[in-house]
This record gives C-alpha cells, sequence and structure tokens, in this order.
C-alpha cells in the first residue's frame, strides 16, 4: 500500500507539532473476501432513503403469497421495447439510472498482462472493487464484463471463470466483485431491505452492471462496439438482464433463465422478483434480448475454447484474428 506522509514545518524560533492527519479509509480491494453480514447490507440499507422511497414491510407478506401461488399465465411481449418496460418495472430497475466514478490502483504483471484493482464509487449504490485484466498490446481490444456466482470470488472469475483465458487471447475483461453474493443471510436481508421499497436486489446488482459496461465503453483502449458480458451462476441471471439497462454486444450466460422461485428454506436471493415469473421464458429465449445471446457453462465443462468459437462467431475478435500470424 502506499502511504503519503505529510510533514508540517513551524518558524525557526518555535517548531511546534503539526496537525495529527487522519488515516485515510482503505479502498476496499477486489481480492480480498467479501464482507459477510451485516456488513454487506449496509451498501444496501440506505439505498431507499436516498430515493426517497420508504420500506413497507407489509409488502414481504404479498411477494411471499404471490410467489407461493401459481405465476399465472407466461408473457410473451411483441417486441424488445415492450419487455424492457416490464423488466424494468418488475424490477425498478428504471429509478436506479446513473454513472459511477472509477479509480484504478497501478499496474501490475500477471503472467505478462496488465492487472489493475479498481474501486467504483456510486451516489446511489456506494463503493465496490473490481479487476481490469488487459493486453499489453495497443488496442483498441473488445472487453468482457465478467460477472461471478454465489460463493466465487474476483481471483475465480479470472481464474476459473476464464478470465485470464480471455484476457490472453485478446480482449480486455473487467470482473467486479458482486456485493451480497458471498452471504446467503446477506443476500437474504438485503433483498428484502429492498423488496419492502418497491426496488429489488438484482436491480441493483445490473445497475452495477450497467456502471461497469459505462466504465468500459469511456476505456480508450477498448472498442465500445465489441463489450460484451458474460455470467456465471447468480452472475448469470444478471447478465441476461444487462441489455436491458446498457449497450452491450452480446451474453453468454450459465445462469438461472427463471426469476421469482422460492426457495424451499424460503431464504431469498436476487432473483426472487415473483412479478418476473410470468416472464421466464420470454427472458430465456436466445433472440430476446436485443443483441447475440448464449447459454454456454462458464468453467471448466464449458472449455474456453468452444466459449471464444461463440464470441468470435458474433465479431467480437474479427480484427485481431486477421492480424495474427497462423498457429
Amino acid at each position: 500500500m502506499l502511504m503519503v506522509l505529510l510533514a508540517g514545518c513551524g518558524s525557526a524560533e518555535r517548531a511546534e507539532a503539526p496537525e495529527p492527519v487522519p488515516a485515510a479509509p482503505s479502498a476496499p480491494s477486489a481480492f480480498e473476501e467479501p464482507p459477510g453480514a451485516p456488513g454487506c447490507v449496509a451498501a444496501y440499507r440506505e439505498l431507499p432513503a436516498r430515493l426517497g422511497l420508504s420500506r413497507d414491510p407489509g409488502r414481504r407478506a404479498a411477494l411471499l403469497e404471490q410467489a407461493r401461488g401459481p405465476a399465472g399465465p407466461n408473457e410473451a411481449p411483441r417486441s424488445f421495447q415492450l419487455l424492457r418496460d416490464r423488466v424494468e418495472q418488475a424490477t425498478g430497475l428504471d429509478r436506479l439510472v446513473g454513472r459511477a466514478s472509477w479509480t484504478a490502483g497501478p499496474a501490475r504483471d500477471r503472467a505478462g498482462l496488465e492487472l489493475r484493482e479498481l474501486v467504483a464509487t456510486d451516489p446511489l449504490l456506494g463503493t465496490w472493487p473490481a479487476a481490469r485484466l488487459a493486453p499489453r498490446s495497443p488496442g483498441p481490444h473488445p472487453a468482457i464484463l465478467l460477472l461471478h456466482g454465489h460463493g466465487d470470488t474476483v481471483e475465480q472469475a479470472l481464474t476459473v471463470r476464464f478470465g485470464a483465458t480471455l484476457a490472453a487471447e485478446g480482449f480486455i475483461v473487467l470482473a467486479p466483485s458482486i456485493r451480497a453474493y458471498w452471504d446467503g443471510d446477506c443476500e437474504d436481508e438485503a433483498a428484502w431491505t429492498l423488496l419492502e421499497a418497491g426496488l429489488s436486489l438484482m436491480a441493483a446488482h445490473v445497475a452495477e452492471a450497467s456502471r461497469a459496461v459505462q466504465h468500459l465503453r469511456a476505456d480508450a483502449a477498448v472498442d465500445p462496439a465489441r463489450i460484451y458480458v458474460i455470467g456465471h451462476s447468480g452472475g448469470g441471471g444478471i447478465a441476461r438482464l444487462v441489455p436491458f439497462a446498457a449497450d452491450v454486444a452480446g451474453v453468454v450466460s450459465d445462469g438461472p433463465q427463471a426469476f421469482g422461485q422460492l426457495p424451499a428454506d424460503e431464504r431469498i436471493g436476487d432473483d426472487f422478483i415473483p412479478d418476473l415469473r410470468s416472464l421466464g421464458p420470454a427472458l430465456g429465449r436466445e433472440d430476446s434480448l436485443g443483441v447475440p445471446s448464449a447459454f454456454h457453462e462458464v468453467g471448466p465443462g464449458g472449455h474456453a475454447a468452444a466459449l471464444l468459437e461463440r464470441l468470435d462467431g458474433w465479431g467480437a475478435r474479427g480484427s485481431l484474428l486477421e492480424a495474427s500470424p497462423p498457429r
């Protein structure tokens, strides 16, 4: 950690000790274990008040009753715009429009790639860390927003979930830490905190992902027309909703394609949105997101080569492959 020491000086006749400088709070690290409950709930507890919303505890009973009942007929919105309107209505996503500021730590070498830790700060959503792993060759490069799953960390996103492989193949990879995914009690409390205010934890996670897409689009080394979202497990559920909040070129997910299911122990996660249950089949179709999308396992069983083939089929690395010498 880089520390800056400030020294004060008095006159030659009468030197006085400088006023103590309070230590600045350390920024969260993308490679530290995320905080468990109640620490991680604090990130979302103040969100309703920041939007001028109040929590209604009676809403919990109503949503549980809705989830225990029949799902009702499936909806099939006739256009992407109509589907987006329904997603925004059901999740509260339209209330979370904004932009985060990002600070970057020093560059470090990681197997010939450039690794930086980042911290995002948002007036509504608070602060969360991320990691950026990039080729050292000049851009513009295609980019991947890589969303990990429950119990995973940013480090696992870069290793087990193909982040390092994708960066070595020419992609700039941005892997944010998804808050509340490390602790089931935390996720349950955070989800209810927001649902009782007419919002949802899923909307907060999708909004955080949209801030990451904005950051990639502003990166001079990134081709803004070739930004893709890849999500594993819970992160895959988030990935499928990102196109409703941000401009991306494609989505790869191995996460749930249904929302609103009530677990047997009734301890909920960010995908508990009963108002989305009737949209499950529509959201699960590969042609429903307004951009190319595919279901592909993001992990050892999914094979990185097959994932790259899928991305290349969408033109992700067209210019890079043309410029590469034959192997």
